[in-house]
Parts: C-alpha cells; structure tokens; sequence
C-alpha cells in the first residue's frame, strides 16, 4: 500500500479514499488481503511468464459489478484503480484490448450556463461561496488547485518573468492588471499529472475578494501572502460553564480571548450550544471535500437539474467546463483555450525553460472573452479594460511627475539656502560685488 501511495501520488485525500475503498472491494472479491493478491501474481508469473489468469479475474470483476447496477463509469474507474495498484508494485497487467467507456455510457459533470451560475452565486450567503463560485467559474482551476489559492497566488505587477510579482497585501490586489492572472506554485505546472492552465479572474471576483479580505482584516485576522482565500478556522475553546477545552470548525475568524458559542455534547446524543472562550486559532485553506459540500448545498438550494442519463449533478468541474464552452463560443484559438484550461503540453515546457509562452497573448486571448467569462460585470469588455489600464498608466505617469517637481523644489530650496549661507560668510562688505555679479 505503501509503495502504491508514494508512486501513484494521488491528487487528493478524497480520490485516495476512494482508490483504497476500490481496493478493499475488490479484495473482499477476491477474499485475499492485498499482499497475497501480489505473491499469487509473481507465483503464476515465475511459473508461465504468459499466465493471464489475474487480468481475466479482473475482467469477471468488472462484469460482476457491472450486474449489480454500477454505473459505467464507476466499474470502469475501480477497474483502472486494481490496474494501477497491480502497476505501482511492479506486477503489470498486460491486456490484448483495455476496456474503455463508449460515448454513450460516459457520464461527465454537467457543463453550466451562464444563467445556472448567476443562480448558483444568488444562493450563495456568504463571500466565501461566492468567491468559490465565480473563481471557478472565471479561472477554470481544478478542485486540488482551488483549494491551495492564497492572496500570494494573484500577479500584482507583470514585470515580465514567468512567476510576476505577487500580491502581499489588500493594497496590492487594489492595483492588479485586469484579468488578474493567477500564479500556482511551479508544481501545478510542471507535475506529471493534470497540469493547471496558465488562467485569470475577472474584476467582480477582484472586487469581491478585496471586500471579504477587509472584513476579515477588521475582525482581526492577519492579512498576507499566505492567506488562504477559501479559509476554514481551527479554534481551541474553553468551555466558560465546564472549563473543558474543545477544538472546532468554524467558518469565520474570531480573535484569541473572545466569547463564541461551541456545540458541546453533554452525555449520549445530547448537543447543546454553549458559551466559551476561543484560545488559539488559525486558518486553513478549505479542503476539496468542504468545497464539494457547497456545490451539493448550492445545488439543492437553487435547483439546477441534470439528465442522469447522460451527466452527472452539477460539481465543481461543472465550472470548469462552463469556462471551455464560454471560450470556444467566443472563437479563441483552440491551442490558446488549451493553454488556459490546462490540456496543453506546453504549460510545462514554460515552466521547465524549453519554451516560452508569451503571456500578453495568453491575457489577450482571455481578454477577447472576457464579457461573456465574467459572471457578474458587464464592464469587463476589451474596450473598458483598456481605457481603465490607460488611467492607471496616467494616474500613475502624474504620480512621477509630482515626485519629480517635488523633488526640484527641494533641490532649489536647498541651494536658496546654500546661497544664503554663502553670503552670510561673506559679510556686507562682499555681497554688493557678489549680488552684481550675480545680476550681471
């Protein structure tokens, strides 16, 4: 298991459960433990190198879930876990044919529209998920890498290298270019799995995490690079009526020595809520579970359907898969749409210095589509970005100018008075012949 788990390097927690949960089954099929599955395989092996016997009982797996009312799409990602495990300990399945999913037994996420993620943003009630929603729906980010943006991860300055300069502080995503570009650590572009896209947000999510970023920094949490955008609050409590220290969730900062309240369990299946006393907390970015949850609360609330036939409910790939059909509607390139998404190579050769991508046309390309990608402003259009960008340049060309006039009347006041104490050195006697020359 162990070897499995360090070379398989699972994106997730959750998919890794799922890939153990797959083992166990089919272990429970075989009534074998993992490891006597792997010394019955190199037994047959050293005996005939040929033997298929374990890739023709998996192949009777398959049909055995198959008839017990699995979907399609479920047998054949258990099938592909026990291939892989088999893979990852060195005892490879060898197959004449690999069995694949036709078109039409392959269920995908539902793709959304433009109206179902307004609905889905109404009936969020908090900025939390609504950040969750539109940054999804903008940047097109997969679940593991949604779950790791912090305020660090938004370009403030372009200053032409592959990373930028990022933010810091609320003051820095004040002045960020518009589609603010998002910038993973390298390992979510060069891994050798699902790489991210190099991809932007527009101004209303901008907007938005600007506000719920001062309302946190006035509740009292500290507000820099490594703050986690989607956050979840571990807190160690006292309990004021018992004296017992509990630790919980909680969904919103609450500063050390202040009075919450604490669901306490008061014997067997007694929940009560009580007063306590926070002693330590800090933030954590909320885990894919916790966002998989919002989508099946926002779901339910705002009742976005699906055909079961065809798709499965509305997840966060939903948005993912909003953001491919809003640029190809919108006539981008289909290498550029690659390169955003994350479905292109050479998002690593960028990375890895093999070659470079030209990030003003990737930011183009974006901006072209930039009016339909934007959930909520209809101010984003290529125009207004540019008029806006040419008011930072001039608001910022006067900010120089004033420093530079600053600067003169400070150099001219203090050779006023270096003059000054020349003459005073001088005396009277001098300053006449000196203040003529000077005329002169």
């Amino acid at each position: 298991m162990k070897a499995w788990k360090s070379s398989l390097q699972p994106a997730s927690l959750e998919s890794w459960r799922h890939q153990k949960c797959d083992l166990r089954n089919y272990c429970l099929w075989r009534e074998k433990d993992p490891d006597s599955i792997l010394s019955e395989r190199k037994a047959n092996r050293a005996c005939d190198p040929e033997a298929r016997l374990e890739e023709i009982g998996l192949q009777k797996y398959r049909e055995n879930i198959l008839k017990r009312g699995l979907s399609p799409g479920s047998a054949q990602k258990a099938f592909v876990t026990i291939v892989s495990f088999f893979k990852h300990n060195y005892q490879r399945l060898i197959f004449a044919r690999f069995p694949a999913l036709t078109l039409d037994q392959y269920r995908g996420a539902k793709r959304l529209k433009k109206e179902e993620v307004c609905k889905l943003y109404e009936f969020s009630n908090n900025h939390r998920d609504k950040l969750i929603v539109l940054g999804g729906a903008e940047s097109g980010l997969r679940l593991r890498a949604l779950e790791q943006l912090r305020l660090g991860c938004f370009v403030a300055i372009e200053d032409g290298s592959k990373e930028g300069v990022c933010c810091e502080s609320i003051e820095d995503l004040k002045e960020v270019m518009i589609p603010c570009r998002i910038q993973l650590p390298k390992r979510f572009y060069t891994s050798q799995r699902k790489r991210e896209g190099i991809t932007f947000v527009c101004k209303d999510f901008v907007k938005l995490l600007i506000e719920y970023l001062e309302l946190r920094k006035k509740a009292g949490e500290p507000i820099n690079a490594q703050t986690p955008i989607f956050p979840t609050y571990r807190a160690k409590m006292r309990v004021l009526a018992t004296r017992t220290i509990v630790t919980r969730q909680r969904d919103t900062w609450a500063s050390p020595g202040s009075k919450v309240t604490a669901s306490v369990t008061m014997g067997s299946n007694n929940v009560q809520q009580m007063d306590a006393e926070v002693l330590q907390i800090e933030p954590a970015p909320l885990v894919n579970e916790g966002i998989e949850g919002v989508f099946r609360r926002l779901r339910k609330k705002a009742n976005v359907g699906y055909d079961p036939e065809t798709e499965r409910a509305v997840s966060p790939h939903s948005l993912r898969k909003y953001l491919h059909s809003t640029l190809d509607a919108s006539g981008v390139n289909s290498v550029m749409v690659n390169v955003i998404i994350g479905h292109s190579n050479a998002i690593a050769d960028h990375y890895s210095g093999r070659r470079n991508l030209d990030l003003e046309e990737i930011r183009h390309a974006y901006e072209s589509a930039i009016q339909r990608i934007s959930i909520l402003e209809d101010g984003n259009g290529t125009r207004v970005l540019r008029l806006e960008r040419d008011l930072k340049d001039e608001k910022r060309n006067r900010e120089e100018d004033r420093t530079i006039i600053s600067n003169l009347q400070q150099t001219v006041e203090e050779t006023r008075q270096q003059i000054a104490e020349i003459l005073a050195r001088l005396g009277p006697t001098n300053q006449k012949p000196l203040a003529e020359n000077q005329r002169s």
